[in-house]
C-alpha cells in the first residue's frame, strides 16, 4: 500500500467559517450605515435648521421668534373667548 491510499479526508470546515463571517461582515455593514446616516442626520439637521435662519434673516424676523408666539395666540384667540371657557369649565366641575 502506499502512503496516498492511507489518507483520510480532513473535515470540512467550510461553512463553520463562512457563516460566522457573513455574520461579521453584516454586523460591519450595519455599523457602518448606522455611522454614516447619523453623519448625514446631522449633517441635514444643520443645514435646515440655517435655512429656516437664513430665511428668517432675509424675511425680517417674521414666523422664527419665539417671543412672539404669545402675542399671536392672544390675537387669535379673542379674551372673551378663554373667559366664557374658564367659566363653562367651572360649571362643569360645580355640578
Amino acid at each position: 500500500m502506499s502512503d496516498r491510499d492511507q489518507q483520510q479526508s480532513v473535515e470540512n470546515y467550510t461553512n463553520a467559517f463562512l457563516e460566522p463571517f457573513g455574520l461579521l461582515l453584516f454586523m460591519m455593514l450595519l455599523t457602518i450605515a448606522l455611522v454614516l446616516g447619523g453623519l448625514w442626520m446631522l449633517l441635514t439637521a444643520a443645514l435646515v435648521n440655517q435655512l429656516i435662519t437664513w430665511r428668517g434673516r432675509i424675511l425680517g424676523g417674521y414666523g422664527c421668534s419665539g417671543d412672539d408666539i404669545g402675542s399671536r395666540l392672544q390675537r387669535a384667540i379673542p379674551m372673551r373667548d378663554i373667559q366664557g371657557f374658564k367659566a363653562r369649565i367651572q360649571a362643569a366641575q360645580d355640578s
